[in-house]
């Protein structure tokens, strides 16, 4: 359906916006529409200096699942910024 379609390049776009807010609501579209393809940005907002974009960028990808969610769940669980993150990441 091509309503679908541009829902899902909005939501990619959206993942790979400057703005926090956008950013943090697209990749958290990325995993509740389970958008396999969005899984780069997903991992690049990983990083992201945003606490709440991290936090929507965990939570995609315990959406998304599969084996490499699962790795970059535990990398991301690992990485000492993600501390205080730690009870709310789903590995």
């Amino acid at each position: 359906d091509r309503g679908v379609d541009k829902l899902d390049s909005l939501v990619l776009k959206a993942a790979k916006d400057k703005d926090k807010r956008y950013a943090a609501a697209g990749v958290r579209g990325v995993g509740e529409l389970k958008l396999k393809k969005g899984l780069k940005s997903v991992e690049k907002r990983l990083g992201d200096p945003n606490v709440m974009v991290r936090k929507r960028s965990f939570e995609a990808l315990a959406s998304l699942g599969g084996d490499d969610a699962f790795r970059l769940l535990l990398e991301a669980y690992h990485d000492a910024r993600n501390e205080g993150l730690r009870t709310e990441i789903s590995v």
